[in-house]
């Protein structure tokens, strides 16, 4: 037997090493951001050593294009976005990869369908995406279509996915051959079900084209179904018949494996949260009993039929019963009429090393702010348990202190733990399952509530030149700018979140966002009204600037540890808004209205839950606006004008955020002073909702809403542009003269 050397035993041992590098990867949720206190995430709560992979979920299309979901995603001047905190992870540790998911649950398969149809619409999306993504220091895309050739996507868009994912790869590799950068990944998250799996994928071809897949295997039931079930079991239980025995982990993992993935490529969904239900007679809690529909919400995460792991390990801190199930290799717990299976670190350590044993390429985890990321329940003494114990039981040394938060371990009585004998299927969970002490802390939680109502607006694309907006002069200026200043006068607290109006000015208002305070000011002639939160006329607004002060001391919240948690949410009102006659019955005469609870339009339906369909990867209805008015945007050249009736024009989906379309950051609304509906009656009739020029003057617009017509008039000295459907200076529109409004 011939003896190694030692290049030749360093080599092995590289080798060996990079054999068994597992990925983890991890989402993030951008809507995250908007829980109260302790629960509230945002990117300076990332650890950068935990996973390997780094999703950021999610962005949006508009036609064939990538925009940004949330308001706070892209940066401006005024601030840096979230893309931007995101990736400066990578500052911290180097090897970790962030990558951009587009789609979720919400956004269904409508515009994946639409962007898939032609190879000239998934051209642009390819070419746009590589732009998109490198300009926001992103390292690759994450594609989550839920799910192609379902969900109302017609058969066809299997084999127009599987055209997409050859088509991006291509282009990718291009890019890196012609820039020396390292190609672009491109990955997926998949369907775990049979029927989906069939129906929307040519597994082995899509695998050739992609770094790798994250398969989705959890939510696999839950409250849409009448008997309880644990949402991401491992095994089968014996008394499984049909279709149900292939709802699990081994299941799942395996069917893909034969399809065509290659195990190194296949990484196995993990939940870092629990599905409940609420049972139909809370003495019958086994697995398999009778429920009514969904659990109640938790006090962070407000989702009937959803409880993120720090929610449930405060459920066991104040008594609920823990049961385990032992052939599925999966906890689950009871109290009162509520039924909550989930995940623990030590059953999470018994399905990563099936995983190990499988030799799959590794896991993915959904998602990062669902693990008790803030010690909320006090459980442990480092930040992230779940995480911390999936990467050691894959063997990766994390350093010392890595997001953790120094805190004295206090004992408590652990509720017992009930074992439901029906199999001894796994003989390493005794060796894996540990007890350790739980222990709840709790805070005051503030929400907000989303304002749904859609606000139109036109904006300035480019003063005059040597033209200045004023808008920190401190004078009334009728070009006043949306554009916030730093807000250096007014103080804001960590978890004093909201708007707040000015001790200064009762022009101007406050926005705090995590402990920084950001200055507005309403449009010309309007006050901020406190009450209600949006700018409204000076007769419908009493001004108290000594209440406005007594206000600002609001935002310097007591600390978070010195707060408690109500029994039912707090909510408060919207953010400011600049009410039109679209929105609003009463907006001629501009009274103020006390804030309803959003109505949805017919335009604006999204994919409605179906009881058997899960709703995990979803953004919640409930988040603070941006302090701009959020408006139908301006269209770019490339895109379809949705105001000439464009397909898209009725999609939510294909809107976007002001300030994201602003080729700058001064915005004006329209003056509505000149507003009236003596049109011609069938001028918007069999019209698309949107902006369209006067044909009597070119100062004003016409909005249609529901083919009904409303007129309005540009501020004065503007004149709407019909190119980019936005007011503007008169010299920059062409064709058009000073002439007085009509």
């Amino acid at each position: 037997m011939s003896r190694l050397n030692l290049p030749s035993l360093l080599v092995f041992l590289v080798i060996l090493k990079v054999s068994h590098s597992y990925m983890r990867v991890c989402y993030y949720t951008n809507w995250a951001q908007y829980r109260p206190n302790n629960g509230k995430y945002v990117p300076e709560n990332l650890d950068p050593y935990l996973c390997s992979h780094l999703i950021f979920a999610f962005a949006k299309m508009n036609g064939n294009r990538l925009v940004a979901f949330e308001w706070n995603d892209e940066s401006t001047d005024w601030m840096r976005g979230m893309y931007a905190k995101f990736n400066d992870i990578k500052l911290k540790n180097p090897t970790v990869k962030t990558l951009l998911a587009v789609g979720g649950w919400n956004m269904g398969s409508k515009p994946f369908t639409q962007m898939v149809k032609t190879p000239e619409s998934r051209a642009e999306f390819t070419k746009s995406t590589i732009k998109f993504l490198r300009e926001r220091n992103f390292d690759g895309l994450d594609l989550d279509w839920e799910y192609p050739a379902n969900r109302g996507s017609p058969k066809e868009d299997k084999d127009r996915f599987t055209k997409l994912v050859i088509q991006l790869r291509s282009a990718f590799n291009q890019e890196a051959a012609m820039t020396g950068k390292p190609p672009l990944l491109l990955t997926a998250a998949v369907a775990a079900g049979k029927d989906k799996v069939d129906t929307g994928y040519d597994v082995a071809t899509i695998a050739k084209h992609m770094d790798f897949i994250n398969v989705m295997t959890y939510d696999l039931h839950g409250p849409w179904e009448k008997v309880t079930g644990h949402n991401s079991p491992l095994h089968s239980r014996r008394d499984e018949m049909g279709p149900d025995t292939q709802l699990n982990i081994a299941w799942a993992a395996e069917y893909w494996y034969k399809l065509g993935l290659p195990k190194q490529k296949l990484n196995v969904g993990l939940a870092l949260y629990g599905r409940s239900f609420t049972l139909s007679d809370p003495y019958n809690n086994g697995v398999g009993a009778p429920a009514k529909g969904k659990g109640n919400a938790g006090n962070y995460t407000r989702e009937a039929g959803f409880l993120s792991y720090f929610e449930v390990c405060q459920k066991i801190s104040e008594g609920a019963q823990k049961h385990y199930i032992p052939e599925q290799e999966s906890p689950y717990i009871t109290y009162a009429d509520q039924w909550v299976g989930y995940d623990d670190a030590d059953s999470l350590a018994v399905k990563v090393e099936y995983i190990k044993k499988q030799n799959y390429g590794g896991i993915m985890v959904w998602a990062l702010d669902l693990d008790d990321f803030n010690l909320i329940c006090n459980a442990t003494t480092e930040t992230y348990p779940l995480l911390r114990r999936i990467n050691q039981q894959l063997g990766v040394v994390i350093p010392h202190g890595s997001s953790s938060i120094s805190r004295a371990p206090v004992s408590k009585t652990q509720p017992e733990v009930v074992k439901i004998q029906t199999s001894q299927r796994a003989s390493q969970s005794d060796l894996l399952r540990t007890n350790k002490p739980k222990m709840s802390q709790t805070s005051k939680p503030i929400w907000f509530k989303r304002n749904q109502e859609t606000v139109r607006t036109a904006t300035v694309t480019r003063p005059p030149s040597g033209h200045s907006s004023g808008s920190n002069s401190g004078s009334h200026s009728t070009q006043n700018s949306n554009k916030p200043s730093g807000g250096k006068e007014f103080k804001c607290e960590v978890g004093g979140d909201g708007y707040y109006p000015s001790p200064y000015s009762c022009e101007e208002y406050y926005m705090c966002n995590d402990g920084h305070a950001h200055h507005f000011k309403c449009a010309a002639g309007l006050l901020f009204n406190s009450q209600f939160n949006y700018c409204g006329w000076p007769k419908d607004v009493v001004c108290d600037l000594d209440a406005a002060r007594k206000k600002a001391k609001e935002a310097l919240k007591k600390p978070e540890s010195q707060q408690q948690i109500p029994q039912q949410p707090v909510q408060q009102n919207p953010p400011p808004v600049y009410k039109t006659p679209a929105e609003n019955q009463n907006a001629f005469q501009f009274k103020p209205q006390k804030p309803q609870q959003p109505v949805q339009q017919t335009q604006q339906v999204q994919p409605q839950q179906v009881q058997q369909q899960p709703q995990t990867r979803k953004q919640p209805n409930t988040a603070p606006q941006p302090p701009q008015n959020n408006v139908r945007p301006p269209q770019q050249a490339s895109q379809p004008n949705n105001a000439m009736g464009s397909a898209a024009s009725n999609d939510p989906w294909n809107w976007s955020p002001f300030q994201q379309q602003q080729q700058n950051p001064v915005g004006l609304p329209f003056y509505w002073s000149f507003f009236r509906t003596d049109l011609s009656q069938d001028f918007c009739t069999g019209r698309a909702n949107g902006l369209y020029p006067d044909p009597d003057n070119c100062q004003g617009f016409i909005d249609c809403v529901r083919e009904i017509s409303f007129k309005g008039l540009c501020s004065p000295g503007m004149a709407f542009d019909t190119a980019r459907h936005m007011c503007d200076y008169i010299q920059n529109v062409p064709g058009c003269n000073d002439a007085s409004p009509m």
